[in-house]
């Protein structure tokens, strides 16, 4: 059963993760199919943007972890988060800017996966956190390099370290999010974001989001090497890294 639903809006690929049982916490499947998607957008000479979104109440809470946790050792535990590292860079690394449609709770990993966008449009009842410390967990995809260079040392600090969570309001004034619309308006607008990028040369709009990404990351590329060596170090220690979960 495929978890990531893939379809064309206009100029747009977009993947819906469809796993509202599970908040839509990634799992090998949901790392899979995004991968699947980034490649078939890429691809694809009529498609200008890529957009990933939720089903239902969440965006993504993070990994999953029962699909973890059923890995059949740590090696294999390992390779999982791996392979969702894998994924964010990769998409950073699209040819294609990436947008994300943010319609519920993103926590640790679904953060991650927002930060790894190049434009993030968020409905109003959305909430963001990290999450990762009240699990007994730190990032392993990118979320304190890139939370870090997206909000500022101390607010980052308030959500890696303190666990708190803040609404898109808020972080849209942070300068997290590109900007905040009603749920009811969010997909109108993110076809209309993609329409925009249509509209301009292909080859001018892959330079330019190449060179934003560039000059975004030049210093946190040697942060996501340090989060990443504590990352498994941590998870040499514990041997379970497990995933946060929304709290009902």
């Amino acid at each position: 059963m495929s978890y990531v639903h893939v379809s064309r809006r206009g100029p747009a690929l977009w993947a819906r993760l469809d796993r509202p049982e599970r908040a839509n916490a990634l799992g090998p499947e949901i790392v899979a199919g995004l991968t699947r998607w980034l490649a078939d957008g890429a691809a694809d000479p009529a498609v200008r943007a890529l957009v990933v979104t939720g089903t239902g109440r969440a965006f993504c809470p993070g990994a999953d972890v029962r699909a973890s946790a059923a890995l059949r050792d740590a090696d294999s535990r390992l390779a999982f988060l791996e392979s969702g590292r894998d994924l964010m860079a990769a998409i950073e690394e699209s040819p294609l800017p990436v947008i994300a449609a943010v319609n519920g709770a993103a926590f640790a990993g679904g953060l991650e996966l927002v930060l790894a966008c190049d434009l993030v449009i968020a409905s109003q009842h959305a909430v963001f956190g990290d999450l990762h410390l009240p699990h007994g967990r730190i990032p392993a995809w990118g979320g304190s390099a890139r939370l870090v260079r997206a909000v500022g040392a101390a607010r980052a600090t308030r959500m890696l370290l303190l666990g708190e969570r803040f609404s898109a309001a808020e972080v849209t004034e942070f300068g997290l999010v590109s900007r905040t619309v009603p749920a009811d308006l969010l997909v109108e607008t993110v076809d209309e974001t993609a329409r925009t990028l249509a509209g301009y040369d292909r080859t001018a709009v892959a330079e330019m989001t190449a060179l934003i990404r560039s000059v975004r990351r030049q210093a946190p590329q040697e942060a996501l090497r340090t989060e990443w060596a504590h990352f498994q170090r941590h998870f040499t220690g514990h041997g379970d890294p497990g995933a946060v979960t929304i709290r009902r």
